[in-house]
């Protein structure tokens, strides 16, 4: 990680509430795995059993609360330079994209509505680069949106044997 900055509202912190101006994260490197198994590397992190049953037990016998995700405001997300790497044991596949660009705004999320479903947003997106075997695709741009758990881009361009394209998809 080479940076990361969050900037928050005083005046709202004053009144007891968090309002978040923007967080930015430079240099950020991700390496996603999935085992042999059929794990991800992520969801090892969550998957104490005893943590989930003690929770469980706290859950039957008190209120429930609001998630962190109802408490805060984020007004804008901006991810820079960011690497990542994909590597599944089982297919032998190896993916990397190097340089990916998210500039991410407009984000709400409905507490009526479960996990990712209820998180909206728009967002600019760039990578220079994804490697996928000997196939290379550059300089990918797209504006996208996330609505109802469904990211979509209509305006996709890129780059793949030196030819230019566009598109789009869900």
């Amino acid at each position: 990680l080479g940076s990361f900055d969050v900037a928050l509202d005083i005046s709202a912190l004053i009144q007891k509430e968090i309002k978040v101006k923007h967080i930015r994260v430079d240099g950020l490197q991700l390496n996603l795995e999935k085992s042999k198994d059929g794990r991800y590397n992520y969801e090892l992190l969550s998957s104490n059993k005893a943590q989930e049953k003690k929770n469980k037990d706290i859950n039957q016998t008190q209120p429930p609360q609001e998630t962190l995700l109802s408490l805060i405001n984020v007004k804008v997300v901006k991810f820079s330079n960011v690497a990542m790497k994909y590597t599944d044991a089982i297919t032998t596949t190896n993916i990397t994209a190097d340089k990916i660009n998210m500039d991410i705004s407009d984000i709400n999320y409905d507490t009526l509505k479960h996990g990712i479903q209820g998180l909206s947003f728009v967002a600019q997106a760039s990578i220079d680069k994804i490697q996928y075997g000997s196939l290379n695709i550059n300089a990918i741009t797209m504006p996208l949106t996330m609505k109802e758990g469904v990211m979509v881009s209509e305006q996709l361009s890129h780059t793949v044997f030196d030819t230019p394209g566009r598109g789009g998809g869900k």
